[in-house]
């Protein structure tokens, strides 16, 4: 990431989600997103040296999330009807686009939002069971 978009990332995010932390190099994203319930969800946006270029990675590192059955999400795996892509241990990857279909332009805001309108699927799912395809497109 150039000096540039890197300080233009930290403007957009210290604008619009103030507690999120991105570290020095630009690599990093930690931030505390909180659903419309009040929980509170841990995400970690892991962004390769190529961004804007290449397609960060997102996860929910806590709480471990569990399925409305009880199950362990990150044991589905990859599940297009509930949004997820290749987790890492109990931390959930969430899907917020699909790779092939990245564009530079998106910024680090716009994979939080994303992230943060999963998390709220999420919370549907775990009240009525239907999964977050319901509630969420692909794009």
């Amino acid at each position: 990431m150039t000096p540039l978009r890197l300080a233009a990332e930290r403007k957009i995010l210290a604008g619009t989600f103030p507690t999120c932390s991105l570290d020095t190099a630009g690599r990093l994203v930690m931030a505390t997103l909180t659903a419309n319930s009040g929980r509170a969800y841990s995400v970690r946006l892991e962004v390769p040296a190529t961004f804007p270029d290449a397609h960060p990675q997102a996860y929910i590192t806590a709480p471990v999330l569990y399925d409305r059955a009880g199950r362990k999400l990150a044991a589905v795996g990859t599940s297009a009807v509930m949004h997820t892509l290749t987790p890492r241990g109990d931390w959930v990857q969430v899907c917020h686009g699909h790779p092939e279909r990245w564009d530079s332009r998106n910024t680090l805001y716009t994979v939080l939002l994303k992230a943060r309108l999963w998390i709220e699927a999420y919370e549907a799912h775990l009240l009525d069971g239907r999964p977050l395809d319901t509630w969420l497109r692909h794009a």
